[in-house]
């Protein structure tokens, strides 16, 4: 029986390959641009739809040839071991300070593996399972509603030219994953409306802006200087007479996230894996996730998470914006498509 994604599904896993970054991309955005950070975010966050439809509309000319394989494998791989050295050093900040980072590296690891090792429709589902969390999570931010101030918006125009793109580049962390895509693209047959995509990107547009605003309101600019994760500082900053620490309940659920952010981009590479013909891929899948293991525990250092961010922002112009549209423009120039766009991988 050959492997399908509905479309619910599809647009479930590409909501994760956003991350975790909901979580701290305010704060680079703000100190970048000040005021103006969350009018650049709503107008950049405005080419996440024609984004889509481009891809949509012209995925037939992006044919995944063993160069394109190898290149978008290794920048996933880099994704994902980046992802969980992020994951391990901000659980050891807010939850874990005395245990070892292997012990939540191997945690991380063995749950991927039990999820990639079974049958695909695992890293699926519990990807569909999280959809409920989004509603607990925007729950959890709200309760700092009474200590909003409206005036943190403004004013606004005060930021450079250069700062202005500085900012413009960190606003593109919360588009990081949006190439995957293609590939998850070829796993559905048929067509998708543009209804579904417009859908879709507003439901993204409105949770990122959301999760920026909302810190906004609550914490002075000078402020985001001083912290790296602003929406767990404010629910940390909470008081509720059922719980004595609102934020650690926060942190469990992100952690939930963000490893399935990690089985998607896991499942990513190994569908690229099958499509350069790989086989016996228990055993492959068994040696790759030992692989990540070794390899992120050189991302865990508080130094390693600052320049992987810096880095992010540069690696997403090339894969999913150049790279992509050199493919697509090469292959049409040449009359190539791809006879596949639905079949399995």
């Amino acid at each position: 029986m050959k492997f399908r994604l509905a479309p619910i599904q599809l647009f479930v896993m590409l909501f994760l390959t956003t991350g975790s970054v909901f979580i701290s991309f305010q704060s680079d955005l703000v100190n970048a641009t000040g005021h103006d950070a969350w009018w650049l975010f709503l107008l950049a966050g405005l080419f996440h739809l024609p984004h889509l439809i481009i891809f949509e509309k012209c995925r037939d000319r992006f044919i995944w040839t063993r160069p394109v394989c190898l290149l978008y494998g290794l920048y996933w791989i880099y994704v994902i071991v980046s992802l969980i050295g992020y994951t391990v050093y901000t659980m050891e900040v807010w939850a874990f300070p005395k245990t070892p980072e292997m012990i939540v590296v191997l945690a991380i690891i063995l749950i991927s593996l039990y999820a990639n090792i079974n049958r695909a429709e695992t890293v699926v589902n519990i990807g569909v399972i999280l959809i409920p969390i989004m509603a607990i999570l925007i729950l959890f931010v709200m309760m700092g509603a009474k200590n909003f101030v409206w005036t943190n918006l403004f004013p606004v125009g005060g930021a450079s030219a250069g700062e202005l793109y500085k900012g413009w580049l960190f606003s593109q962390l919360p588009f990081i994953g949006i190439e995957v895509y293609l590939l998850l693209r070829k796993l559905m047959p048929g067509q998708i409306r543009t209804k579904m995509i417009v859908i879709y990107s507003a439901i993204w547009y409105s949770f990122y802006s959301f999760m920026l605003i909302v810190p906004f309101l609550y914490f002075s600019i000078k402020e985001f200087s001083l912290i790296g994760d602003p929406i767990i500082y404010l629910l940390k900053s909470q008081q509720v007479t059922f719980l004595e620490r609102l934020d650690l309940i926060f942190i469990y659920i992100w952690l939930i996230w963000s490893i399935a952010t990690i089985m998607v981009y896991v499942f990513a590479v190994l569908r690229l894996m099958i499509m350069c013909g790989a086989r016996q891929m228990k055993r492959k899948i068994i040696w790759f996730h030992v692989g990540i293991a070794v390899l992120a525990m050189f991302f865990t250092s508080k130094e390693m998470v600052h320049s992987t961010a810096i880095f992010y922002p540069y690696s997403h112009l090339l894969f999913a914006i150049l790279l992509p549209a050199f493919i697509m423009v090469f292959n049409k120039l040449r009359g190539k498509r791809d006879g596949g766009g639905g079949a399995p991988v």
